[in-house]
């Protein structure tokens, strides 16, 4: 069986691009990894208004996770809130939080200190 030269260039190509590595970067910061916090960390809980979709989700976590201090981010269209640990000695403020999501778009209704209580299951 012959394969042609197009069928070669094509192999060719598609193994490359597989196995070349990646040198562009994104300019975007990357959100903070779960988990990976500091054991310093605090928990801010910021209540919000107009997200709809996961997309919604990933900018306001890539926003919040821009700011210097903020160890982790963990955003939910579903509950309409963000959780932010932050690290105390880095003094984040309240209303750099609250600009970082306005930049993003959305509203800030409200920020608690703490995490989330769990919610009361019927």
């Amino acid at each position: 069986m012959k394969i042609n030269n197009l069928s070669r260039a094509l192999v060719a190509a598609c193994s490359l691009a597989l196995t070349a590595p990646v040198f562009a970067q994104s300019s975007k910061p990357s959100p903070k990894v779960a988990g990976k916090r500091d054991a310093c960390a605090v928990a801010m809980t910021l209540t919000l208004k107009g997200l709809h979709c996961e997309g919604c989700e990933m900018t306001v976590k890539e926003s919040l996770s821009a700011i210097k201090g903020v160890e982790e981010v963990s955003v939910s269209a579903k509950k309409q809130q963000a959780v932010v640990w932050v690290c105390p000695d880095k003094n984040v403020k309240q209303d750099t939080l609250k600009a970082a999501v306005k930049k993003a778009g959305y509203n800030v209704v409200k920020i608690e200190k703490g995490e989330p209580k769990p919610e009361k299951k019927s």
